[in-house]
């Protein structure tokens, strides 16, 4: 089954709930600000703005450059918080503005130092907010965020009197894109009888159902919660799509199929504290995804014989998802297999396998990923092995000329063995492609001495034409299956070959000249 997080509801979400304005602690950064310390492993060109220096604190990874692991953090002055403990604000949050483009594998949090632990101690993770460039680095067109309340209630007198809070960040050696924060409030407030539910995940989101849950409220004492989907942008209790009623202490839910696909919804949590009121969590949106190819899960592979070669572009990675402990390819920058989807084939009698996305040139996925698998049980992920990976075509041997289309030969497989192969779009990347796996010992690199002769079209309607410097001997076109369906022997430099009469697919040309053969591979539309 598929665990996916639905990162809208983990973090920054809008909270409505009754809470006394902070007296004693409400401090903006006043950045620029030099008591302010940013440090880290970095590649100086990254950081465009920092908060000791500039009004902003602006991190661009991509300008980093690729290969660059990057980890910055900026942290505050020490803050002392015994008056707020002592005036009873035993709740601190944290708040601004900011613009993340997240591509995925990094991490940009809020954490705050523990005096007696000497340790830095996670608070929340930023979700992105943006696609644009532009956004994060001129910080423009920017959401707002809040904090889950830090409580300080049992905070020792070194802790209170040494508190300092930072922004980290993380590419977890990636190459990622950036962010941008305008300068934070940090206020204490006296805790609520009743507040909001914390820690709000999807336990799994379909196209027509919401698994999620959340933990309990960090002040109050609650009887139960309440909670309720609704058409984004709606209030609660206008237009319910599905809602329920959790008795304390659970804190899970689901909302049935009762979704529809690619469609935006308001998630809200009431916590219902009896006579000491209530709080509400929300609204938290989140979109649920396309319906999923037949293919999302290994379990479910399309098998493909050897020898098949598709034309049209029949398969999509639109709505493809993780599987829980699936991994991306150990070949590439990008690791996130989260649009992968999954095929099988039984390896021939020679061991070798060309597996091609793009044979002819059709579909919409210009990128792709393939990954080789072994795999013991396909519901166990763990019992995956992966075996090859392509990123690119840097090796040209399709000779599709795509570059960025991911083909590969693949060698000492075990006759008669089932193996698996998944297709993922670099980075966040959908769309349809072509398939073809098929005998890679009929499969001779096309370009290897092309100046021998040359072939055109290709693909090829009804006839192809062959031009040499020497006679041309024979002529030998050959299916995927390594039938011989053309034989002619022209002995002249010009040849024209009638394929008029063969169906649609790829075809391996031998050409002989001065008792040298070459092969190369051809689509027949």
């Amino acid at each position: 089954m598929k665990k996916i997080t639905l990162l809208c509801l983990l973090v920054f979400s809008f909270v409505f709930t009754t809470v006394s304005i902070a007296q004693t602690l409400n401090q903006t950064a006043n950045w620029t600000d030099a008591s302010w310390t940013t440090s880290g492993t970095y590649t100086a060109a990254g950081l465009l703005n920092d908060p000791a220096t500039d009004g902003l604190f602006t991190w661009d990874d991509d300008a980093a450059g690729n290969g660059s692991a990057d980890t910055i953090e900026s942290e505050s002055p020490v803050i002392d918080l015994t008056a707020a403990a002592g005036a009873g604000e035993t709740f601190l949050n944290i708040s601004g503005n900011f613009d993340y483009y997240a591509l995925g594998g990094d991490v940009l949090a809020i954490e705050y130092w523990d005096a007696d632990a000497a340790t830095w101690v996670a608070v929340a993770a930023f979700v992105g907010n943006t696609d644009e460039v532009a956004d994060y680095q001129n910080c423009v067109s920017t959401g707002a965020y809040v904090s889950p309340d830090i409580d300080i209630s049992g905070f020792t007198a070194t802790q209170l009197s040494g508190f300092k809070y930072r922004f980290s960040y993380d590419d977890l050696t990636g190459w990622q894109y950036g962010w941008c924060l305008d300068p934070p409030t940090i206020t204490s407030a006296v805790p609520p009888t009743c507040d909001v539910v914390t820690g709000v995940i999807a336990d799994a989101l379909t196209y027509n159902n919401l698994d999620f849950s959340w933990t309990a409220p960090v002040a109050g004492t609650p009887v139960n919660y309440f909670w309720e989907v609704v058409p984004v942008g709606n209030d609660q209790g206008v237009g319910t799509v599905a809602s329920g009623t959790v008795a304390f202490p659970g804190t899970s839910a689901s909302t049935g199929m009762l979704l529809s696909e690619l469609t935006e919804y308001d998630l809200y949590i009431v916590t219902n504290c009896g006579a000491d009121g209530s709080a509400i969590f929300g609204p938290a949106s989140f979109t649920t995804p396309i319906t999923p190819p037949v293919n999302d899960n290994v379990c479910d592979a399309i098998s493909v014989a050897i020898g098949t070669v598709t034309t049209t572009a029949p398969y999509t990675n639109e709505g493809g998802s993780i599987e829980t402990g699936e991994t991306g390819p150990s070949c590439s920058f990008n690791t996130d297999p989260s649009e992968s989807v999954w095929f099988s084939f039984v390896a021939p009698v020679s061991g070798e396998v060309l597996i091609a996305t793009e044979p002819v040139g059709g579909g919409t996925l210009g990128d792709t990923q393939l990954m080789v698998y072994t795999i013991g049980d396909c519901t166990d992920f763990s019992t995956a092995t992966e075996i090859a990976c392509d990123d690119d075509d840097d090796d040209n041997v399709v000779g599709d000329g795509s570059g960025l289309h991911a083909n590969m030969v693949v060698t000492g497989l075990v006759s008669g063995n089932t193996y698996y192969f998944s297709v993922d779009g670099y980075g966040a990347a959908t769309g349809t492609f072509d398939v073809e796996v098929s005998d890679a010992t009929l499969s001779v690199d096309s370009f290897v001495n092309e100046n021998t002769f040359t072939y055109f079209p290709n693909p090829v309607n009804d006839e192809l034409t062959l031009n040499a410097q020497n006679d041309i001997q024979n002529v030998s076109i050959y299916n995927m299956l390594g039938q011989e369906v053309i034989r002619t022997a022209p002995n002249a430099v010009d040849s024209v070959v009638s394929m008029s009469e063969l169906s649609q697919g790829a075809y391996f040309v031998q050409v002989t000249i001065g008792n040298v053969t070459e092969t190369v591979r051809i689509i027949k539309q």
